[in-house]
């Protein structure tokens, strides 16, 4: 049996706050529903009965820690428990950082790598089979500008948003004469929280000119997906960065990041 737009699911991870709930209330405002994943806590209830009163459209939430290994199969689970057709899989959730390599705890980068990288590959694996059933489905997963350069400061963050570029790319390459599209969200800075806002007064001008809030990166990124673009960079100043780059030598452009970074790590 064939569903209507209002019958299909979007699943959301970290949907509680910055640009995953400004991904969910951007899908909400276009009438679809929402199952919203997120780490236990209030502000994860308070966003799906938010988005739930708002807008009119169905809203499910799980509270669970994606860094814990059964939790990709407790979300798969609840997706079968409550009989939610997804046609929409937005992978989000991620840990950032901003600091000298040395700075931070292996049990903290194991953390990053393990939200960053490993849950939203088996989330993917795991909801396949879901996606499949769809005649249109989507896969988006949320990368970064920084996953197109060599980040001092930022290493293993910056490694992690490079991996979820290209799996992002080889996936759409690979299911392209299926009907499931896969896109990847690709941000520079992002005015989300008090920490990211006092991380970008630190950074030059270029930085804060480009700097966008949650809601203006959701709303273009649900309409470029929409429109199955494969790579959305928000702003017209990141797009032209990106344009720059590529007539730019490497040894500037890693210059000026390094510049960049260092001057924020040293400040915060």
């Amino acid at each position: 049996m064939k569903l209507s737009t209002k019958d299909v699911f979007t699943l959301i991870t970290g949907a509680s706050s910055g640009i995953g709930k400004a991904l969910a209330e951007a899908c909400a405002r276009r009438g679809m529903n929402l199952a919203l994943v997120a780490l236990p806590g209030a502000e994860l209830s308070e966003t799906a009965d938010y988005l739930r009163y708002t807008y009119h459209v169905k809203v499910y939430h799980l509270g669970v820690d994606l860094t814990q290994a059964e939790a990709y199969e407790e979300v798969l689970e609840w997706i079968n428990q409550h009989h939610l057709p997804v046609n929409m899989l937005i992978n989000n959730a991620g840990i950032g950082c901003t600091g000298a390599f040395e700075t931070f705890s292996s049990e903290f980068y194991f953390k990053q790598i393990q939200l960053n990288v490993v849950a939203l590959t088996l989330l993917t694996r795991l909801m396949f089979s879901e996606l499949k059933k769809h005649p249109k489905a989507y896969i988006f997963n949320v990368g970064s500008l920084s996953g197109f350069f060599s980040v001092p400061f930022k290493d293993v963050y910056a490694a992690t948003k490079a991996f979820v570029i290209s799996f992002s790319e080889s996936l759409r390459h690979e299911l392209q004469d299926t009907g499931i599209h896969v896109s990847v969200l690709c941000p520079g800075g992002v005015n989300s929280n008090a920490e990211t806002a006092k991380r970008l007064k630190h950074h030059g001008w270029f930085a804060q000119a480009s700097a966008l809030t949650c809601e203006q990166v959701a709303e273009e990124a649900i309409e470029k997906l929409l429109q199955k673009e494969s790579v959305v960079i928000p702003g017209r100043w990141n797009r032209l960065f990106m344009m720059l780059d590529k007539i730019v030598p490497a040894f500037i452009t890693n210059i000026i990041i390094r510049s960049e970074f260092k001057r924020c790590a040293m400040a915060i």
